[in-house]
């Protein structure tokens, strides 16, 4: 009888045993799932910055045979925000390319928009029909943007002939850039004393340089029916206007600009010790 006892005590504490090391198995398991469904959704839901969709952006037609792919290659990234009047160029490094020679992959472009258009969905990004300047009619333009970023899908948009590479693009930019590019010719245009109005052109582009205490920028300025690049140096940060490099026509033409002997006393002014003269007329 006592035996008997015995026997059930211990099958009731193996029975609460059992019972307790289930519930901590049962426990574990939901906890690993739902931290797994986290984790996908997190990744899922996720908006990739500039950088992190040049690194992963992977599509099936570019993983096939015949196409070359080429990291940081240098990249212009033309953008027009809808509160602007004008559209800018942005030289960027945040970029891959696919090239090929094979005849066969001259008209992917639009498989390649297709699949690329998926993939930026993916990576939290929608596409941007905004309408920039482009007189370049064998290329194809596809853009996408998020909230923080904007990139470029640039095609070649016609057949490969021999000798000639076809290849797609994609470049990347924040954007802040973007904002700083605007501010920088806003702050040229409006507190510089430039003759020039935004109205009237359609792309803009800024480069700068400097040494030392000297700077001078570049702005590009371009419409389908004139171009001009306007000059504006500085030493010590107090800014003005040169002129335009541009403005001296077929008589002052070189491979670079066309400089007038006006500017050029400008430029050689000995206050810039030579480093505009270096830049733009030597360079």
């Amino acid at each position: 009888m006592r035996n008997l006892i015995n026997k059930k005590i211990l099958i009731a504490i193996m029975t609460v045993v059992i019972i307790i090391v289930v519930s901590i198995i049962t426990i574990f398991l939901l906890k690993a799932i739902t931290s797994k469904k986290t984790t996908v959704e997190t990744t899922l839901n996720k908006t990739l910055s500039a950088d992190e969709v040049i690194e992963s952006f992977k599509i099936t037609k570019l993983s096939e045979k015949g196409y070359i792919k080429l990291n940081d290659s240098p990249a212009i990234l033309q953008y027009k925000s809808s509160a602007e009047t004008i559209g800018v160029n942005l030289s960027i490094k945040s970029s891959i390319m696919y090239t090929t020679n094979n005849t066969k992959n001259s008209k992917d472009t639009p498989e390649v928009q297709s699949q690329t258009t998926t993939f930026m969905k993916n990576s939290g990004f929608e596409a941007d029909d905004t309408t920039i300047y482009n007189n370049n009619k064998t290329m194809a333009y596809k853009t996408f943007s998020s909230s923080h970023a904007v990139c470029q899908l640039v095609s070649t948009d016609e057949p490969v002939v021999s000798s000639q590479s076809h290849f797609h693009q994609l470049s990347c930019v924040s954007k802040k850039s973007i904002t700083d590019q605007y501010d920088a010719i806003k702050k040229l245009l409006s507190t510089i004393g430039s003759p020039a109005k935004p109205s009237d052109y359609m792309l803009a582009f800024v480069i700068s340089n400097s040494k030392d205490n000297i700077k001078y920028s570049i702005l590009s300025l371009n419409s389908k029916t004139k171009h001009q690049n306007l000059l504006f140096a500085s030493v010590d940060d107090n800014w003005e206007y040169l002129g335009d490099l541009l403005g001296g026509g077929k008589q002052y033409a070189t491979e670079k600009y066309s400089i007038t002997p006006e500017l050029q006393v400008k430029i050689n002014d000995a206050k810039y010790k030579g480093f505009l003269k270096e830049s733009l007329v030597k360079g």
